[in-house]
């Protein structure tokens, strides 16, 4: 449960290979964000998607999909900064105010190592 100004942090093990069919949201891939705040929506509730991407590998295979949420759109302003403002080692990032991709990239890293 959160309060109306409630801030949701997801943050899950990521890895393979993202593809969109229309859409990739059975894993958690930039479409997973977009697709909870859509099955939240058709629940009654008015969440935003206030960012989300992909981190890179640290010390083992995986990766982390990170996203952030607020419960309730009339309170996006009371949360400013971003954690995509702070960090650069990421990729399929998601910022609320902007459609686009921030670093995309369709392979995982993995795979991206050994085209190399």
């Amino acid at each position: 449960m959160l309060k109306l100004h409630g801030v949701l942090y997801l943050n899950a093990p990521s890895n393979g290979a993202y593809h969109r069919c229309p859409v990739d949201c059975w894993r958690f891939y930039p479409d997973a964000g977009v697709a909870l705040v859509n099955w939240a929506r058709r629940s009654g509730y008015q969440p935003i998607l206030l960012e989300s991407f992909t981190t890179l590998q640290r010390q083992d295979i995986w990766n982390d999909f990170v996203s952030v949420y607020v419960k309730d759109e009339s309170h996006v302003a009371s949360h400013p900064t971003r954690m995509l403002d702070r960090i650069s080692r990421y990729t399929n990032g998601r910022r609320h105010g902007n459609d686009a991709l921030l670093q995309p990239q369709a392979e995982p890293e993995d795979l991206a190592r050994l085209r190399l």
